[in-house]
């Protein structure tokens, strides 16, 4: 069996496959209750797109510099994420559930699902496009 390695293909079908996910998006952000919504949809989604890209920077250093300069950035944010975020968690809870309530308001899901569509849409493609958009001319 041949060992296959990513080439620039890859990365335009990455760039299609997104960019068919984004103009689902951005049509469902316009006729989800009458594109009411469609600001905090794109919100949401920007905040997505953010979390993704970090990630998929961390996930894909070009050389050894980067690899540690990005570790030490991801060991500050998952401190920061298991520290404060993780104590607040509880008061997020307590304010979207009310007491005695198990149910989440559809629109709230909405946003969650857009989000993290847009965290693995965005991961993906940055991974994907800095693995394989240089080829192996990366620093190991």
């Amino acid at each position: 069996m041949t060992t296959r390695t990513g080439d620039k293909r890859d990365v335009y079908i990455t760039w299609m496959t997104a960019s068919l996910i984004w103009v689902i998006l951005s049509i469902f952000a316009f006729i989800y209750k009458n594109g009411t919504e469609a600001s905090l949809i794109f919100l949401s989604a920007a905040f997505g797109i953010s979390i993704g890209w970090f990630l998929g920077m961390l996930a894909t250093p070009y050389n050894v510099g980067e690899k540690q300069k990005l570790s030490e950035i991801g060991k500050i944010v998952y401190g920061f994420l298991t520290g404060y975020v993780l104590s607040k968690i509880e008061v997020l809870l307590n304010a979207i559930v009310p007491k005695g309530e198990v149910q989440i308001e559809e629109r709230l899901w909405v946003f969650v699902v857009v989000a993290i569509t847009a965290v693995l849409n965005t991961f993906s493609t940055t991974y994907v496009n800095r693995s394989y958009w240089l080829g192996n001319n990366k620093n190991e």
